[in-house]
């Protein structure tokens, strides 16, 4: 376990962070960051004696996981959005090239009416989530300006999923 020195002071740089925590906009990245960075400085692993290296180690660590896993987010929706070729447009869903076939097209608008349809299952606030989802490039983004929580997000976005392997199973 920890001896007491040490958990003075990881207390010490938690009571930093969530000073910190008490300027910062809610709902920003920086927010994200310090709440990572407290997580960070329980760790177990953290073998530093001197607060303020502790409380800089932490904050680095969890900028560089936080903008990781961003980044990783933005290149899942690349691959989800690009393994059908299909671009997410005002109207629904564009094909584009190599499936500029007609018969293709008329395939990605299904796909959207599908999801559409999975989204109303979601609540008053689904196909709204959907319409931002497609315009926005995280999850996250899209919970803020349909005004639902983002752990709610990421759970609409599960069920989409399941919506999406379902419709591929029908079309295989």
């Amino acid at each position: 376990m920890f001896s007491s020195t040490s958990m003075d002071m990881r207390w010490t740089v938690i009571a930093r962070l969530q000073s910190d925590l008490t300027h910062v906009t809610p709902g920003s990245d920086r927010e994200q960051i310090i709440e990572r960075a407290m997580d960070l400085a329980l760790s177990k692993g953290r073998t530093q004696k001197d607060p303020e290296r502790l409380y800089w180690d932490v904050l680095r660590n969890a900028q560089y996981v936080f903008y990781r896993s961003k980044q990783r987010g933005r290149i899942a929706w690349t691959r989800y959005t690009g393994q059908l070729d299909i671009v997410l447009s005002d109207e629904g869903i564009d094909v584009r090239e190599p499936c500029d076939k007609v018969e293709d097209e008329a395939e990605g608008n299904a796909l959207w009416r599908h999801l559409k349809a999975g989204a109303a299952e979601l609540g008053s606030f689904g196909p709204s989530f959907l319409e931002n989802l497609a315009e926005s490039e995280r999850p996250a983004d899209a919970a803020v300006t349909s005004g639902i929580s983002r752990a709610t997000a990421y759970r609409c976005v599960a069920t989409l999923r399941n919506h999406l392997g379902a419709w591929l199973c029908e079309a295989a």
